[in-house]
């Protein structure tokens, strides 16, 4: 092994030399290579910080931190006494590994100044750079690089600035490479020009690298005059290093480093780069043009030089504990656009367990009371987080939440309150242009969360909360229905929903309306209740937003307590929205709840404890359950069919929740008996109740009894049919009855016919009945000429239940689980163009209701 000893130099500082040093040494250990670098910049050290979230001891005085160590300065003034080093010692005494492991596949490791205590610059004044040269000095560290290169690919040192003896030796004795740094203007362009030239004159093997830094790009009309005026400079010395085929402009062009805001605040890891290359975050783009360099000290492709993390999270939580902490927060205020609510349900549902006190903030509406009231209830301790889009930045709160955080003054710092978070190319802004905005872009998960709460910070005095409703889609991943291209869509039954609920969005309420009307009849009349019961939940949000109450009211009751009401979580959250602000008493002369008949006010109320059950509020639901009994019967004096819902309600929040003197079994099934009891003609409320009472029984037989009279009801009702199969199945399963369990499971199946149904009961129904994946031979995937048609039978079998398991999972789109599932199943099915024609023979014979959904699908995850 012999490394290449690149230095990186700067005629004049804070050009950021030390930062592209840093970050090149990152990528180039992240490619597999043993990188080391040192600080030899010895009257201002500091290239350590740049490392510190991966040089910090694991336990208290477990190592001592590395500025505290002896390294360079040690080094020479060694020399100087003994003229050698001390005995015992080599020069791997004064070097450091990093703490990289799973980070990385290569290593870092650092050489660092020397012991930076109160007596540094005092030991510094004892070097007499004259004597020590005279003394063989540059030759004695000349033989000290020529042992370090033995131990690593590339030695990459941070030279002093300006004409000095320590720098020259950096240019003149040791490097093969030398990286020039310089900004705009023109003292140090010219100064890194004739250093370049000087060193080239010296030593003509040594290759040189012009590398224009902290260049702004944010739009200056003296960008473009100092770019020409910079590649005219350096043109012959770029022209010398490249090969001959590529440009120097082109390379210039290709190692320009930007100006980045926020790297000005605080040394911290490079952040990766997205997978879209049109990410113009600054942040990014510097890490872009260091992997650019990155690839020609390498000698490689620039093009393909990547920042190759392993450990993405852990990466984004070592870049949190590098930053300087924020005022702290108890209180956040998401507020976003309504096209943006998939973001915002994401970010809310993990904010609010990480603990935050989370309140929403619909752009549509005037903020400035909302913000008043959640800064009252913290004393002070909040801030607003904004997600930027083009639709949020054109709405007029955007504006006035601004307008509200910079008149506020004392602890609330308008730096502090407010937190642009990005969640699409739309660059912001105006007063959103901040170099603190939180870029969610082109990150999975984890990551995209990390670097959230890197922003936030945790919540004052609040421990991490539970939730007990299922984890919204992560949009920047999974956000399948708004990813997926929209043209063509079929006449289906899901189809025409799904552009429903897309006019639902839009302005053009009247037309959903027309849609989703024609598919409520529809479905009737083929018995398709779940399709019925997610047009019912359109309509009755469809009819909220124009202000017709009653109807409103009477879609909300078709719509029952389905399993379909869970199907659109992000349609919940709007219902919500506007139902508060419909319960919410206006009074004066404007319409409000109270000017409504009393049977409207119970309706609505009641949904509004159903929403608010689904959503995982179940304190919430139990109270506004307990309304709305109370509601019906002062309206009709017993009002039977309506506190029976109520009934229900309450018994499925006992049932959900088992902790707190409320939430019980036995309140649970005393709720669901009384529902039953009291539900009338009102076979579906029956029918749930009856499902309630057998959900909450420990003995088998109870359960097993409970469930089949549940199905007696289901004669005529697909989706109540295979609830009451699916749980007699899993009663059979739990007794080891497996005949049993697996006839029921399959009636289940059965009921659905060509229709997806009731999804979460429907998809446990078919992962029980879900044949095996057929044993295929390696080289043999997905059919073909020398496999047995038995094999082939079962593969296809396979494949056809896959694609049904991956319609339903379609059906959950803001379900986190089933995101995760419906890739793993897109994953099993295997690769290359043998398993796509499986597929599309699968998907020919097969009538799913989201067919075009599960094409598009299925084929990005191919492609992908």
């Amino acid at each position: 092994m012999s490394a290449k000893v690149v230095t990186f130099y700067s005629f004049k500082g804070g050009v950021g030399r030390s930062l592209s040093l840093a970050y090149v040494a990152w990528i180039l250990a992240s490619n597999g290579n043993k990188v080391l670098v040192v600080d030899w910049d010895l009257e201002s050290p500091g290239l350590h910080k740049y490392f510190e979230p991966v040089l910090r001891s694991d336990g208290p005085g477990e190592v001592e931190p590395v500025h505290r160590r002896e390294g360079l300065l040690d080094i020479m003034l060694s020399y100087r006494t003994h003229a050698k080093l001390p005995r015992g010692k080599s020069v791997r005494s004064y070097y450091h590994a990093m703490r990289t492991d799973r980070l990385i596949s290569g290593s870092l490791s650092i050489l660092p100044a020397g012991r930076q205590d109160h007596q540094y610059a005092t030991r510094l004044d004892q070097v007499d750079w004259k004597k020590f040269h005279e003394a063989g000095g540059w030759n004695f560290l000349d033989t000290l690089i020529t042992n370090l290169r033995n131990d690593f690919d590339y030695v990459l040192i941070d030279s002093r600035t300006g004409y000095n003896d320590t720098s020259g030796a950096c240019l003149h004795e040791f490097p093969d490479i030398v990286a020039v740094c310089f900004s705009m203007n023109n003292q140090s362009i010219e100064g890194a020009r004739d250093v370049a030239l000087e060193v080239r004159h010296r030593k003509s093997h040594v290759k040189i690298l012009p590398v224009p830094t902290r260049v702004d790009i944010s739009g200056s009309t003296r960008l473009t005059p100092s770019r020409i005026y910079y590649s005219e400079v350096f043109h012959e010395i770029a022209a010398n290093v490249m090969p001959a085929d590529i440009d120097a402009v082109a390379y210039l062009d290709r190692v320009e480093i930007p100006y980045a805001p926020e790297l000005a605040f605080e040394e911290n890891l490079p952040q990766p780069r997205g997978a879209d290359d049109l990410d113009l975050d600054p942040t990014r783009l510097v890490t872009a043009r260091c992997e650019a360099l990155a690839g020609y000290i390498a000698g490689v492709d620039p093009d393909t030089m990547r920042l190759r993390i392993d450990d993405l999270p852990r990466w984004a939580k070592l870049a949190g504990s590098a930053a300087r902490g924020r005022r702290p927060v108890s209180d956040i205020v998401i507020s976003y656009a309504s096209s943006d609510r998939r973001w915002a349900n994401w970010i809310i549902w993990n904010l609010e367990k990480t603990g935050f006190r989370v309140t929403r903030h619909n752009a549509s509406q005037n903020p400035e009371g909302l913000l008043g009231d959640v800064r009252q209830e913290s004393g002070d301790k909040m801030c607003v987080v904004a997600l930027m889009s083009l639709a949020y930045e054109n709405s007029s709160a955007s504006t006035a939440t601004w307008e509200w955080i910079r008149n506020k003054e004392g602890s609330l710092s308008r730096t502090e309150a407010l937190v642009p978070v990005r969640i699409e190319s739309h660059v912001p802004s105006l007063f959103f242009a901040r170099p603190s905005a939180v870029n969610l872009l082109w990150q999975n998960k984890s990551v995209a969360l990390q670097y959230l709460l890197n922003a936030l910070g945790r919540p004052v005095g609040q421990p991490a909360g539970t939730n007990i409703r299922p984890e919204p889609a992560f949009p920047g991943e999974d956000g399948i229905r708004t990813s997926l291209p929209q043209e063509g869509i079929q006449n289906s039954e899901a189809d025409r929903m799904e552009s429903a609920y897309d006019l639902l969005q839009s302005e053009n309420v009247k037309t959903a309306i027309q849609i989703l009307q024609q598919l409520f009849d529809e479905a009737g009349v083929s018995h398709d209740y779940f399709t019925r019961t997610r047009a019912s939940l359109g309509l009755g949000y469809a009819h909220l937003r124009l202000g017709n109450f009653q109807q409103a009211a009477t879609s909300f009751w078709e719509a029952t307590d389905a399993e379909a009401f869970v199907t659109d979580m992000d349609l919940l959250w709007q219902i919500a929205e506007v139902l508060d602000a419909t319960l919410a008493t206006t009074g004066g002369s404007e319409p409000g709840i109270n000017d409504l008949p009393a049977g409207t006010r119970a309706e609505l109320t009641l949904t509004r404890a159903t929403v608010a059950r689904h959503l995982g509020y179940p304190s919430e639901a139990n109270t506004r359950y307990l309304n709305a009994r109370r509601m019906f019967i002062r309206e009709h004096g017993g009002g039977q069919r309506g506190t029976a819902r109520c009934d229900l309600g309450l018994g499925l929040v006992a049932a959900e929740i088992s902790s707190g003197p409320e939430y019980s079994p036995i309140d649970a099934e005393r709720y669901f008996r009384n529902a039953a009891r009291d539900s009338g003609d009102d076979r579906g409320t029956r029918f749930a109740a009856l499902i309630g009472i057998g959900d909450v029984r420990d003995d088998p037989t109870e359960k097993r009894k409970s469930y089949e009279e549940a199905l007696q009801l289901a004669t005529d009702d697909p989706d109540q049919n295979i609830v009451a199969n699916v749980r007699l199945g899993q009663v059979a399963k739990s007794t080891g009855d497996d005949r049993v369990a697996r006839e029921k499971f399959t009636a289940a199946v059965a009921s659905a016919g060509s229709t997806m149904r009731t999804p979460r009961s429907l998809l446990e129904a078919l992962r029980e009945t879900r044949p095996e994946w057929p044993a295929l031979p390696h080289d043999q995937p997905f059919g073909g000429p020398p496999l047995s048609q038995e094999i082939i039978d079962a593969e296809n079998l396979s494949v056809t239940r896959s694609l049904e398991l991956i319609s339903l999972l379609l059906s959950l789109g803001d379900n986190g689980t089933a995101a995760d599932e419906r890739h793993e199943l897109a994953h099993q099915l295997g690769n290359g163009s043998s398993a796509w024609n499986t597929i599309e023979r699968a998907l020919s014979v097969m009538r799913l209701p989201n067919e075009r959904l599960v094409r598009d699908f299925v084929r990005l995850r191919f492609t992908s």
